[in-house]
């Protein structure tokens, strides 16, 4: 009796661990995609669109419609075949705010080059991107630990610091 009681909780202790972090794997993935809870209403949305013979435009729009999730949107129709740049164009002539089409498509891993040369660097910047060699959209804005570059433990000195 108490060997079996012991056996049950030796591989309660080991596959308990192991089934939970299997589920927060399954719920990191999850939720790296936005476009996992809307994906099966935009398809849908973007099929009936395709058989109507509505453009790209009205399809975008129509599938914005759907709720808050425009990352989600963003995806699929780059997931159809759609360049990311009509995509983006047909959010613009449906009447989006070019901050509110950045901060999607920025989301929804879209190049920031092609995101930056459609609603203008000065969207991006407002997220935090710089403008790289050449104008284009660079890397994420890093801030520094200390104004004025000092503090403890840096291996530099400002030459603004007081003297």
């Amino acid at each position: 009796m108490i060997r079996t009681i012991l056996m049950l909780l030796l591989v309660v202790c080991f596959a308990l661990p192991a089934f939970a972090a299997d589920k927060k794997e399954g719920a990191a993935v999850n939720e790296a995609d936005c476009a996992s809870d809307v994906r099966p209403a935009v398809k849908a949305v973007f099929d009936s669109g395709q058989a109507a013979g509505k453009t790209l435009e009205q399809m975008v729009s129509d599938a914005a419609k759907i709720g808050p999730n425009l990352c989600g949107v963003l995806i699929v129709a780059k997931e159809l075949g759609y360049g990311e740049e009509a995509i983006l164009l047909a959010l613009q002539k449906a009447g989006y705010a070019n901050n509110v089409i950045a901060a999607a498509a920025m989301d929804a891993g879209y190049d920031s080059q092609t995101v930056a040369r459609v609603v203008g660097q000065e969207e991006l910047a407002g997220l935090g991107y710089t403008p790289g060699p050449g104008g284009a959209a660079g890397a994420p804005v890093t801030t520094p630990a200390t104004i004025g570059g000092g503090g403890r433990g840096a291996t530099t000195v400002s030459p603004a610091e007081v003297q």
